[in-house]
């Protein structure tokens, strides 16, 4: 966790994702817990609720959550596993495109 809030403490962006079909055994859910007691406990505001995101043809691609008006940004990619850009390579790429 020290990694991203050196990271927001030296005015970098954060973009932290997965596949919510990962394999490996990675769960959204356990994760989004994470990051969101991390910041938390550390004082960095929550400034949108985990929602739906979608592609420019309104298909879900995932959910996301924001701390720091998007500065620091926690996603799923909806039906991807471990190498989200290779599974859902239109999805991966609208999400790193938006942030």
């Amino acid at each position: 966790g020290d990694i991203y809030l050196r990271a927001l403490s030296l005015g970098l962006r954060v973009l932290i994702y997965e596949g919510d079909s990962d394999a490996c055994g990675l769960q959204t859910a356990p994760i989004e817990d994470y990051f969101t007691k991390l910041f938390d406990d550390n004082g960095i505001k929550q400034t949108a609720v985990w929602r739906p995101w979608s592609l420019e043809n309104s298909v879900q691609a995932g959910y996301r959550i924001e701390w720091l008006d998007g500065n620091a940004t926690f996603a799923s990619i909806r039906g991807s596993g471990h190498l989200a850009p290779l599974n859902r390579p239109a999805a991966s790429l609208a999400l790193f495109s938006s942030f």
